[in-house]
This record gives C-alpha cells, sequence and structure tokens, in this order.
C-alpha cells in the first residue's frame, strides 16, 4: 500500500515551506511548489521537476526568492 497523496513541508527544488493549496496542486502536477514552476520551469519548457536539472546556483536563487516573499497577508 503506498501513499500517493503525500505532501512533503518542503518544496524539493527551493527547499523553503509550502505555503498553501497553490502549492500542493502544483506539487502534484509538477513536484514543486509554484513560484519554482513559474519562475523556472515554466520559462525554460519544463513540464515537471523530473524533466529539469536544476543547478544548485538556480535553488539557491529561487530560494532566495521564495524566502523574501511574504508569508502571511495583512488586511
Amino acid at each position: 500500500m503506498g501513499i500517493d497523496n503525500f505532501v512533503p513541508f518542503e518544496c524539493p527544488v527551493c527547499l523553503t515551506l509550502m505555503q498553501d493549496f497553490k502549492d500542493v496542486f502544483t506539487y502534484f502536477s509538477c513536484g514543486c511548489c509554484k513560484e519554482c514552476k513559474s519562475e523556472y520551469l515554466m520559462p525554460n519548457k519544463f513540464k515537471s521537476v523530473v524533466d529539469a536539472k536544476i543547478s544548485k546556483e538556480t535553488r539557491k536563487s529561487l530560494s532566495k526568492k521564495r524566502k523574501s516573499l511574504p508569508s502571511y497577508i495583512l488586511r
């Protein structure tokens, strides 16, 4: 019996915490968070993290950008 609906706490690409349900859906379709998909996968025409070979420098820059985004919304 396998676990088909497992979602890690951290994105496997940028190693930052998954933020919301959008990250979860993107993880199921692409294997990463929404930001990594929009910042790296889509511009480089990759459909999934499995297809992409992501360098350490790229991972660091994605992580740095993701950590600079606010993790909450003020109203």
